[in-house]
C-alpha cells in the first residue's frame, strides 16, 4: 500500500515538473516575442527549431553586455540556452539534420578581442543537442 502511494506521488511530481517547465518555456517565448520589434533581438527559424538571440545591455556603465541564445522546439518548449559576450556575431545557418548551428564572428583582428572571444567560444560548444560551429 505504501508502494502505490509512492508511485502515485512520484508520477504526480514528474507530471507537475513537465507542466511547470512547459508553462515557463511558453512564458519566456512570449516575453521574447513581445520584444520582436527591438533591435536587440533576432529570430532564426527552421522547420524543427527556433533560435532566438537576445542582447542585454550592461547594467553598469563600465561593464559589457551579453547575448543570450535560446533554442526552442516548434511547440515553444525551451531546449537550451547559452550566453555570449558583447562581440559582433551572426547566425549563418541552422542545420537540423546534422544538428549544428554555424556562427560567423566578425572583427576578429584585434588580439585583445580575440582572447575575449576565444574564452566565450570555449564555454559554448553545444546548445542542447546542437553543436555550435564558429567561422
Amino acid at each position: 500500500m505504501k508502494i502505490t502511494w509512492f508511485i502515485k506521488i512520484s508520477v504526480l511530481g514528474i507530471v507537475l515538473f513537465f507542466v511547470s517547465y512547459s508553462v515557463l518555456s511558453l512564458v519566456l517565448y512570449n516575453r521574447l516575442l513581445k520584444n520582436k520589434e527591438t533591435e536587440s533581438i533576432s529570430f532564426y527559424e527552421t522547420d524543427c527549431v527556433l533560435l532566438v538571440v537576445n542582447y542585454t545591455a550592461p547594467k553598469m556603465s563600465f561593464g559589457s553586455g551579453h547575448k543570450k541564445m535560446y533554442l526552442f522546439a516548434r511547440n515553444h518548449l525551451l531546449l537550451g540556452t547559452c550566453t555570449f559576450g558583447e562581440f559582433p556575431m551572426e547566425i549563418k545557418s541552422i542545420n537540423t539534420k546534422e544538428k549544428s548551428i554555424s556562427i560567423v564572428i566578425k572583427n576578429l583582428h584585434y588580439d585583445s578581442n580575440k582572447v575575449y572571444i576565444d574564452s566565450w567560444i570555449q564555454k559554448n560548444k553545444k546548445i542542447w543537442g546542437y553543436k555550435i560551429i564558429y567561422e
